[in-house]
């Protein structure tokens, strides 16, 4: 297993998941129009490489020739609206742009509410010989965002944490009839591993037991202060703020 870290920037516009926590006596001036402030967020992302290739192993792209790269950004602080309204029942929605995130409001936990994003493919190949192939993309993306009354400001104080992690994952039939099949090994070891042996040649065996096996897996994580302001605007104002922003860097 290979395990490599670099740092990422990314914008609050792409937040797929919400949780806004108030504290308890704060009362009901959650509901309306807020704006958020945070700095960037930085990103930690590790890669892992799993396989069973015989005379292979994971490549280090982060050194080639004797250099070693790294990158890094610094933006200004991101600024955008967002709108709370409380229903019924202790229901509740988060607006953020043009996207809801509903949730409940109870006593003394406050307003929370919630959105997990996720999305699997998978492709599969099979032939009458006996090869197959296959494929496996696999995202996943968890975001909260926990806000705080401030006594002395009266704002919102918090944190948002993000987490995804992507993952490839390929399996081949390792020794397979390459004149019955008519088509070359579709699984990328090259891409991803040194050493020898990287191309699943038909009729011989390059992988340690059958199937030959590759997993990408890529995972990524951060969290930034947050602040927010209550605006005191009329929720009418809504249709002329909710894609009001400054994008970092902006």
């Amino acid at each position: 297993m290979l395990t490599m870290r670099r740092e990422a920037s990314v914008t609050a516009r792409s937040v797929c998941t919400v949780l806004l926590l108030l504290c308890s006596g704060c009362g009901p001036s959650f509901e309306g129009i807020w704006l958020v402030e945070h700095p960037m967020m930085v990103l930690d992302c590790f890669d892992d490489v799993e396989e069973n290739f015989i005379n292979a192993q994971p490549a280090d792209v982060s050194v080639a020739d004797g250099w070693t790269i790294n990158d890094s950004d610094n933006l200004s602080p991101t600024a955008f609206f967002m709108q709370v309204e409380v229903g019924k029942g202790g229901s509740a929605v988060v607006v953020i742009g043009d996207e809801p995130y509903p949730g409940t409001v109870s006593r003394g936990a406050g307003l929370t509410v919630s959105w997990d994003s996720y999305a699997d493919t998978a492709h599969d190949e099979f032939h009458s010989s006996g090869y197959r192939f296959h494929q496996v993309d696999s995202y996943r993306d968890d975001e909260s965002l926990t806000l705080l009354r401030n006594p002395d400001t009266g704002g919102l104080e918090g944190t948002w944490h993000q987490m995804s992690t992507v993952t490839v994952a390929w399996e081949e039939t390792d020794v397979f009839n390459g004149a019955a099949v008519g088509i070359a090994a579709q699984i990328p070891a090259d891409e991803y591993l040194d050493g020898e042996g990287l191309i699943n040649t038909p009729n011989v065996q390059e992988c340690i037991t059958e199937p030959c096996l590759l997993e990408v897996l890529e995972t990524c994580e951060g969290k930034v202060a947050v602040t927010a302001t209550f605006t005191g605007y009329d929720t009418d104002a809504w249709d002329a703020l909710e894609d009001a922003e400054h994008p970092e860097g902006g």
